[in-house]
């Protein structure tokens, strides 16, 4: 209880008394927490990475963006709204899947983008982390890049918005324009169009 103050002694008892084999104590330490629990040396204790959502202007649409619980399930607006519309795509009401393999087994980007514009799709949206991003890039698919700014600095701790692009020199680096520059509450968004 010295290590996160807010949590009452009594409390902590009641939790660590159950018969259960994972008992959450806390969600969204800060750093500073974080460090002082690992500092403990307790085996029998684990910081575990949960996703998060995160509205960049706050609560500026609140009203339409709803809100989500802390186990990540919508609760009101768009989030209850999507929740459902996947939780249809996961039962295969909405989606149908296309799988196209290159040698080692792992998505062809091109061949997946001619699917799915065989099957009526020619504008899609890919997000799916910095390896996702650097095949499509390597492979000359992506016409437009959407970029977020925030004032904060995450360093190494961070994931990185596009994996690694097997670069022999600066010079091979793909070039892009600048079409526009906006501001979303206090973030930064630009918009670079392929050379």
């Amino acid at each position: 209880a010295a290590t996160l103050p807010d949590l009452s002694a009594s409390r902590l008892v009641r939790q660590l008394a159950t018969q259960s084999n994972y008992v959450t104590l806390k969600r969204g330490l800060t750093p500073a927490e974080k460090r002082a629990v690992l500092n403990l040396g307790n085996p029998g204790l684990k910081l575990t990475a949960t996703p998060r959502r995160v509205y960049p202007s706050g609560a500026a649409a609140a009203h339409l963006v709803g809100f989500a619980s802390s186990d990540m399930n919508g609760l009101a607006g768009l989030e209850r709204r999507i929740d459902g519309l996947l939780d249809a795509a996961r039962d295969g009401e909405l989606s149908e899947n296309i799988f196209v393999p290159d040698e080692n087994g792992q998505i062809a980007p091109r061949a997946a983008l001619e699917a799915l514009a065989h099957a009526g799709l020619t504008r899609v949206f890919c997000e799916g982390g910095g390896q996702l991003a650097a095949s499509l890039m390597q492979a000359g698919l992506v016409d437009q890049l959407i970029v977020f700014s925030a004032g904060a600095i995450i360093g190494s701790e961070g994931l990185p918005g596009v994996g690694g692009l097997q670069l022999a020199a600066l010079t091979d680096a793909p070039r892009w324009k600048l079409s526009d520059v906006a501001q979303i509450g206090a973030d930064v968004m630009s918009t670079w169009e392929r050379r």
